[in-house]
């Protein structure tokens, strides 16, 4: 189970994951945010309890309990090749773990810039939640793995989990190939290498579920989408729940739910 407290803008969040509905109880949090479990099948009882912003989900589920020749079976063969590729190129991978990565706070300013940067670069608003990764590595409940160019130290892709002993999330995905365009097939072998190695980074630490975050879509997918569904995983429907807690969660609620009226 994940379970960790941040404050941002006054607000206190509070992030529950791989956790089934009937067992959250809540605290003194003004929001709560959950992801559904992939075992919980029926949430309706806790959503009904609450004043909140419910959002179905497309997400990529990958078993990590069957074998790693049958894994690497599923992957496209293009991005077996492109695996292979990358092993044989000077690229190595760091896995870092929750308290481990707070000590390295250059690490974190990069990842944070690199993240930003790629928004920038496409003209987009997202920008990194640097309070919930920091709750989230102070709980033991992230690991950020990295992929590195050997001949420059310089780090090419980072990948951000949020995990308990059971399950593995991936919550964040940024590379410098919006900066380093001439680096571009480099840094997609980088990228595809890390995932196959983080599926059995995962695996090897004893985990069973592999999420890939969210899809736009399973029957018109995007380019992000197709990436994903390239490594053979299941797609699955999901919730995204977000629930008032107090007064001052209701208002914030209400504001998203009012933001997303105006989207439509």
């Amino acid at each position: 189970m994940v379970d960790f407290s941040f404050v941002r803008s006054g607000i206190r969040f509070r992030e529950i994951m791989f956790l089934n509905s009937k067992e959250i109880i809540f605290g003194n949090e003004d929001v709560c945010l959950c992801h559904q479990n992939i075992g919980d099948k029926d949430i309706s009882d806790i959503i009904e309890q609450k004043y909140s912003k419910v959002d179905d989900q497309f997400t990529i589920y990958t078993d990590l309990t069957i074998s790693e020749d049958e894994l690497n079976r599923k992957i496209s063969k293009n991005f077996r090749y492109e695996i292979r590729r990358a092993q044989r190129e000077n690229i190595t991978l760091e896995f870092l773990k929750g308290n481990e990565t707070l000590k390295n706070q250059e690490i974190l300013s990069h990842f944070e810039q690199t993240y930003n940067n790629m928004f920038v670069e496409k003209h987009m608003g997202n920008r990194l939640n640097m309070k919930y990764v920091i709750a989230a590595l102070q709980a033991e409940s992230m690991v950020l793995s990295l992929a590195v160019d050997g001949r420059t130290g310089q780090v090419l892709v980072y990948h951000a989990y949020v995990i308990d002993e059971n399950n593995a999330l991936l919550l964040y995905s940024a590379s410098k190939l919006w900066e380093e365009k001439e680096l571009g097939k480099y840094i997609g072998f980088a990228n595809k290498y890390l995932h196959w190695e983080d599926m059995l980074y995962m695996r090897n630490s004893g985990r069973k579920n592999f999420e890939w975050g969210g899809i736009a879509s399973k029957d018109t997918p995007n380019g992000i989408d197709k990436f994903k569904m390239s490594f053979g995983g299941e797609v699955i429907q999901l919730k995204n729940c977000i629930f008032a807690n107090s007064l001052k969660g209701r208002a914030y609620v209400k504001l998203l739910k009012e933001r997303g009226k105006k989207r439509r």
